[in-house]
C-alpha cells in the first residue's frame, strides 16, 4: 500500500513542488536546501525552472543511502544522473548520508551506552549505518565530483566518525567541498 502512494506522475511532482515552494514564498523564504531528494523531485525542480516557474534558489542533497524514504535510485546511480537536473536556480550540489538514527528509538550512535532497557540490554550504543572507511569513501567520491555533503548525525559517535572522515578527506587535498553535520544534538 505504501508503495502505491509513491507512484505520482511527473506532473504531480511538479505540482507538489510548486505548491511547497509557494508556501515557502508566502513566509518570505526565497532559498532553501532540500536535505534528501528523489530523481522525481530533481525532475520537478528542473521542469519548474525550465518553464520559468522556479522563483527560489534551491540546493538539493542526493541520497547516498536511504533508510527512510524508499527512493530509487540512490548512491552512485543517482550521482551519475544528477548533473542533468542542474539549472539556473537549482543546484544538486550536496550528497546526503544517514549515518545514524535518533536517540528516542536508540538508533543514534553513541560513545557511551544508553541506559539499560529490556529491548537493548546494558551495553547498547546504537550503531552507524556504515563503517568509517565506507563513509570516507563516499565523502571522497562526493568531493572528487565537486559535491559537498550533509551527514545525518544525532549521536556523538556518528559526529566523531564524520569529523574523522572529513579530516582524512581534507588531508587528501580536497579543500573546496563543504561538510555539514545535520542535527548534531550530541557532540563530545
Amino acid at each position: 500500500a505504501l508503495s502505491e502512494t509513491r507512484k505520482l506522475t511527473a506532473e504531480q511532482h511538479v505540482a507538489a513542488s510548486r505548491h511547497g515552494i509557494g508556501t515557502l514564498h508566502s513566509y518570505g523564504v526565497t532559498a532553501f536546501q532540500d536535505a534528501g531528494v528523489s530523481a522525481d523531485i530533481l525532475g520537478a525542480l528542473k521542469s519548474l525552472d525550465d518553464a520559468g516557474e522556479l522563483h527560489a534558489w534551491v540546493v538539493s542533497s542526493l541520497l547516498i543511502n536511504d533508510p527512510i524514504f524508499g527512493f530509487d535510485p540512490i548512491g552512485a546511480p543517482l550521482l551519475e544522473v544528477a548533473g542533468q537536473y542542474r539549472s539556473e536556480h537549482h543546484r544538486p550540489d550536496f550528497v546526503k548520508i544517514f549515518l545514524d538514527g535518533v536517540p528516542p528509538t536508540r538508533t543514534a550512535a553513541f560513545l557511551e551506552p544508553y541506559l539499560p532497557d529490556a529491548a537493548h540490554g546494558a551495553c547498547h550504543h546504537g550503531a552507524t549505518t556504515m563503517p568509517g572507511d565506507e563513509l570516507t569513501g563516499w565523502l571522497r567520491t562526493a568531493a572528487a565530483a565537486g559535491l559537498s555533503a550533509k551527514v545525518h548525525c544525532t549521536g556523538d559517535a556518528s559526529v566523531r566518525a564524520t569529523l574523522d572522515a572529513v579530516e582524512k578527506i581534507r588531508a587528501e587535498g580536497f579543500s573546496d567541498a563543504r561538510f555539514q553535520v545535520a542535527h548534531g544534538q550530541f557532540v563530545h
